[in-house]
């Protein structure tokens, strides 16, 4: 008797895990809450701008040689520390903190990396989320490559 019930209570949970599941990958389903309905800036294609209290910021992606790409970004408020958390936009495959290097430069920032690894290939779509000193910075726009 409790065998069965068992049973029928395995079944139902991977039934439920099998259409459920895909869903929970899925990072817009997963509550990518700071998304909201802001628009979308590819910085591989253009440098990303946006006005702040304290000046004008930006940033901008480049390939290099093999799979590295190189995020930079000017911000007028020159905080000590600034970090880039990649995220899948397309898939969820975690999130991946990153520390931004100064430059010679006061408030430019330069970080070289290799994406992470997907199976889908160039189909994959990462989003970039840039923290200053610890605190999200407020870009009006998702910064997706």
């Amino acid at each position: 008797m409790i065998r069965g019930l068992l049973m029928v209570v395995l079944v139902i949970g991977l039934g439920a895990l099998a259409v459920m599941g895909p869903r929970w990958f899925e990072s817009r389903s997963a509550g990518a809450s700071d998304a909201g309905d802001r628009p979308d800036c590819h910085p591989l294609q253009e440098a990303c701008r946006w006005q702040t209290d304290s000046g004008q910021a930006s940033v901008r992606i480049e390939r290099l040689a093999g799979n590295e790409l190189e995020l930079t970004a000017t911000l007028p408020t020159a905080p000590d520390r600034v970090m880039v958390l990649l995220t899948g936009e397309t898939m969820y495959m975690g999130e991946y903190p990153l520390r931004m290097e100064t430059t010679d430069e006061t408030g430019h920032y330069r970080l070289r990396f290799v994406p992470p690894y997907c199976t889908t290939g160039d189909a994959m779509t990462w989003r970039a989320s840039l923290r200053a000193d610890g605190a999200p910075m407020g870009i009006p726009f998702n910064v997706l490559f």
